[in-house]
């Protein structure tokens, strides 16, 4: 039987799974785009905080 946590862990992994890479390819798309608006390379840090945090 398949426990609400157990689904829970599962949901939580494909969400990673599917959301790290576009994060990561976000990041690196920053750090090439030297004409990056200020408000939009500090948008990514804290995304990526967050991320990092959530893991």
């Amino acid at each position: 039987m398949v426990t609400p946590l157990t689904l829970r862990t599962a949901l939580l992994t494909v969400i990673r799974l599917i959301t790290i890479p576009h994060i990561m390819e976000a990041v690196i798309l920053a750090v090439l785009t030297t004409e990056a608006p200020t408000l939009a390379r500090i948008a990514v840090v804290a995304i990526v905080g967050v991320a990092l945090i959530e893991l």
